[in-house]
């Protein structure tokens, strides 16, 4: 009978939870067919023109969307918090049943898709964020509403999956994905 031990990381790659990652995929894809999960979550690069984040025009230069569908807990945890200017929306959800093919580093904002605008690379004048958008049933442009991640992605216990904590920001970009800040200094 072998002894207890931990797996080594090339066992870890091979292990079966791992290989069936594929399959899982496609049976969580089953909940986006049957339209019980309507929360499409994107993973969001922009760069604006000026010399560091915030200054100047920001312009998106990759997105990626989380497939198959994750699930998104309630966005009733978001509230409205009133200040002199109006209300701002804060709070976080939850995301889980992302696909564990993904890596943590993309996850994470530091290894985006490779395009010829950033090449695998991240810069000062970069911008990081998770979008969530409902999938057009209310309304045929839909808010996007913008998260920044709270922690670091973790695979859950248990299960074939990576599970992420996102938090509310204020400054949604419009339905057309234009941004609504980040003006040119000629304005």
């Amino acid at each position: 009978m072998p002894r207890p031990r931990p797996l080594f990381p090339y066992e870890a790659k091979r292990a079966l939870a791992q290989r069936l990652s594929p399959l899982a995929n496609r049976i969580r894809q089953f909940a986006t067919k049957f339209g019980i999960r309507s929360r499409r979550v994107f993973l969001v690069w922009t760069e604006y023109t000026g010399s560091e984040r915030g200054e100047g025009t920001e312009t998106e230069i990759a997105r990626l969307e989380i497939l198959p569908t994750p699930r998104v807990s309630e966005l009733t945890a978001i509230q409205f918090q009133a200040f002199s200017a109006g209300t701002l929306p804060t709070g976080s959800v939850r995301v889980d049943l992302i696909s564990a093919l993904l890596a943590q580093e993309t996850l994470m904002g530091e290894l985006p898709p490779a395009t010829k605008k950033i090449g695998g690379r991240i810069r000062e004048s970069y911008d990081f964020f998770y979008e969530v958008v409902e999938d057009n049933r209310v309304s045929p442009e839909p808010e996007r509403a913008k998260f920044r991640l709270l922690s670091n992605p973790t695979r859950q216990e248990g299960n074939v999956c990576w599970v992420i904590m996102l938090e509310r920001e204020s400054e949604d970009r419009r339905p057309n994905g234009q941004s609504n800040y980040g003006t040119d200094k000629d304005d």
